[in-house]
């Protein structure tokens, strides 16, 4: 504002300048006109005439200076709109720009944030997966630990169960081989008592004498044959022994259901006949 003042003071002084010089041109104009008509015609007459003409060039030149002073100054003020407009378009694009930066600065808050939450999130659930694939992985291992020991407890009593059976397999085997090698006894006690009961003491006999016999018997215990295996010295003894198997055939045997038979198809047979009963 104070600036387009000083250019007004100066742009008037100026206008004020230009008005007198015309003023003073024209007044020596009139000087000379005067002076050269001054012998043809009366000065009175010139005089009037030189200072109408006077004072319509000065008005024309003062309405041609006003004129061009009121174009310069349309257009120093169409200068200083332009400028003005100008001004005003610089500083609404600067104003836009700044939005513009300050949007993009935002955004890149925004952005930034966005970036670090998705950092974070990710780190979150990465660790939560972590977590998890521990805790689903300790579970597994546990799972598969009882199932470990569930096996070792069930291989275990099966084991324990296993030689249950075979003890108590075994036991009864032990005692059915008892109860079998008893009852054996008992049939081969039966057969030396029926043999003693058939011997008859041959001529010469000693006491002390003792033969051994092999005797092969059939299922229904009948004597197949004997053959003698330790003699005792005497012959008559011997034979004596023999007799009396043959004579005692058949022989007790147990029951064929009970599978004995085997234990008295082929035997010895040792005879002493001051065994003690």
């Amino acid at each position: 504002m104070l600036h387009g003042l000083r250019n007004l003071f100066t742009n008037i002084s100026s206008v004020t300048l230009a008005v007198l010089v015309h003023v003073v041109a024209f007044g020596i104009l009139v000087v000379n006109v005067n002076w050269t008509s001054s012998e043809a015609k009366p000065r009175k007459r010139v005089l009037i005439q030189a200072v109408t003409v006077d004072k319509k060039l000065v008005q024309a030149e003062l309405e041609k200076i006003k004129a061009d002073e009121k174009k310069r100054q349309d257009e120093l003020k169409a200068l200083e709109d332009k400028k003005v407009r100008e001004k005003k378009k610089i500083a609404a694009l600067e104003k836009k720009r700044k939005a513009q930066e300050r949007k993009l600065k935002a955004q890149e808050k925004q952005r930034k944030a966005a970036k670090k939450k998705r950092k974070i999130e990710k780190a979150k659930l990465a660790k939560a997966r972590k977590a998890e694939a521990k805790e689903r992985k300790a579970e597994e291992a546990a799972a598969l630990e009882k199932k470990r020991k569930a096996q070792k407890q069930k291989e275990e009593q099966q084991a324990r169960e296993q030689m249950e059976r075979e003890l108590e397999n075994a036991l009864a085997a032990e005692e059915a081989a008892t109860a079998a090698q008893t009852e054996v006894e008992h049939y081969y006690a039966l057969i030396e008592e029926k043999v003693n009961r058939n011997w008859r003491i041959p001529i010469g006999y000693q006491p002390g004498l003792t033969s051994t016999l092999e005797v092969r018997l059939i299922p229904s215990g009948e004597v197949v044959s004997v053959r003698l295996l330790k003699k005792s010295g005497n012959p008559a003894f011997d034979q004596s022994v023999e007799n009396a198997i043959l004579k005692s055939s058949p022989f007790p045997l147990p029951p064929a259901e009970k599978g004995m038979f085997d234990q008295f198809r082929e035997f010895e047979f040792t005879f002493n006949p001051d065994k003690k009963e």
